[in-house]
């Protein structure tokens, strides 16, 4: 996510006034309050399956502990992560197997280079790239703006830069493990306002695991793509935002829900139809929203179960109340707990189960509870990571016996051919053991998890088919 400055962010708001209804049903948590909240901005926050929270700005103190630019809320306690870094935070993402990787614009923890990607190894930050440059961008050094994980493992990493260890690598890449490439002939363009046209700002994946970027790239191997792409496996195919403003042709937030792309930014126009702030790609041609409509702009999405998340600045409702994230439920709007101060500006949303985190710059108060950097929502409607897609909610998993002593046996179906991960963790997050990680055909499957050495307790069993996680308690007993 980019961090935007207020000039421009005037330039965005100045396009379009329009509002949303109804709020949804829930409780602003106090858990965040002054003294146990962050002491600056929130850019990303990220969630696992047992509900650990990792979060990532530019802070340096979590709670009451030192912690620089990135930390862990786990069970009602902040944790930091190592040395943290020297700068900001913008992009988190989680792998299938628990990885954590940052970006931003940091270049060292403590002494180690580190430069604007890392990958935390349990203990400490290491590096993943020995060189990033941006040759001849306005920023003057290169940032990361998004990460995000396929269900392979497949590290994509997007943002502002034009080569990763020497080789070229423009606005995107992929790390595979062992080594960076750049994604087909990644991004160019001319400058615009204070900006070269090539920046990919966000990353999403649909369960398929096909790629979409989004920014304000403008050409692609001279081909034209004006501010959000897919990548066919051989080429970039630009999905043509042409917004209807004096401002360049800039994406800031991207999400699949329902199957479909949606994009949001500030805009009342995009590709030709009239749409406001957020818009869906219906495979043909850009498509608005129907039902009410909602105002600011939009700096985050975020797909859960429970509908599709908008965070922003403000972001108001018919009153003209300014809120920080909205929830578009398949039919309307709806706002998260009213009103957070005026000057928030929601960069970060992430879901677990019915909580709901919001994280940005300025956040001082939700809903009249006092949250600083970051705040949680708890809903009435549960959510999980991604959507309630086939891949998981027609797939049959069941876990028998549970509680269990000796073995536990796990069925799911697989609808079609595609990939199945399934792994057990302790209630620290912890890996415990691998079931599956493969390919598995369309049919009914069982695997047999057998650990006499196990502790007596209780663990997590994470289920991801397709490129979306279920998570499922179980219990050793004794």
């Amino acid at each position: 996510m980019r961090i935007w400055t207020t000039s421009l962010l005037s330039t965005l708001l100045s396009i379009t006034c329009f509002h949303a209804k109804a709020q949804t049903t829930g409780a602003w948590s106090d858990q965040f309050g002054e003294g146990k909240g962050l002491n600056g901005a929130v850019y990303a926050i990220v969630t696992d399956s047992i509900g650990n929270v990792y979060v990532g700005g530019d802070f340096t103190v979590a709670g009451n502990i030192e912690a620089l630019r990135i930390a862990k809320w786990s069970n009602g306690t902040w944790e930091a992560l190592g040395s943290g870094f020297n700068d900001y935070v913008q992009a988190l993402a989680l792998g299938p197997n628990g990885d954590l990787y940052a970006g931003g614009a940091f270049t060292k923890s403590d002494t180690l280079n580190v430069s604007r990607v890392a990958h935390w190894d349990g203990q400490a930050w290491q590096p993943l790239v020995r060189s990033i440059d941006n040759a001849g961008s306005p920023s003057g050094h290169p940032q990361v703006y998004t990460l995000e994980v396929d269900a392979s493992g497949m590290l994509y990493m997007g943002g502002d830069f034009r080569s990763i260890d020497g080789r070229e690598a423009k606005g995107i890449a992929i790390w595979d493990g062992t080594a960076w490439s750049e994604v087909g002939n990644g991004f160019d363009g001319s400058g615009c306002v204070d900006m070269r046209l090539d920046d990919v700002y966000d990353i999403a994946l649909n369960r398929q695991n096909e790629l979409y970027v989004a920014g304000n790239m403008r050409n692609s191997n001279d081909l034209p793509i004006n501010g959000v792409a897919k990548w066919n496996g051989m080429t970039w195919e630009g999905r043509p935002a042409n917004f209807a403003v004096g401002f360049c042709t800039t994406l800031l937030a991207a999400a699949i829900y329902q199957d479909t792309l949606h994009v949001g930014a500030s805009f009342s126009e995009i590709g030709g139809v009239p749409a406001q702030s957020i818009a869906q790609w219906n495979g043909n041609g850009w498509q608005a929203l129907s039902g009410n409509a909602i105002s600011g702009a939009i700096l985050s999405l975020t797909s859960g179960t429970g509908g599709l998340y908008a965070g922003g600045v403000q972001l108001t409702a018919d009153n003209g109340t300014t809120v920080g994230v909205l929830r578009w439920n398949g039919d309307k709007w709806e706002s998260i707990g009213g009103s957070l101060n005026e000057s928030a500006r929601i960069y970060a949303i992430a879901l677990f189960e019915n909580k709901v985190y919001i994280g940005g710059e300025l956040l001082r108060e939700a809903g009249n509870v006092p949250s600083f950097g970051i705040a949680l929502w708890e809903s009435a409607i549960a959510n999980s990571i991604g959507e309630d897609t086939e891949s998981n909610a027609k797939s049959n998993i069941s876990i028998y016996p549970n509680p269990f002593r000796d073995t536990v046996t796990i069925q799911f179906e697989v609808l079609r051919s595609q990939h199945v991960a399934v792994d057990v963790f302790d209630t620290l997050g912890r890996h415990i053991a691998q079931l599956a990680s493969g390919r598995f055909i369309a049919g009914a499957h069982s695997l047999l998890f057998d650990e006499e050495s196990l502790t007596p307790g209780a663990y997590v069993v994470r289920i991801n088919i397709g490129s979306r996680p279920t998570s499922f308690s179980i219990i050793k007993l004794p």
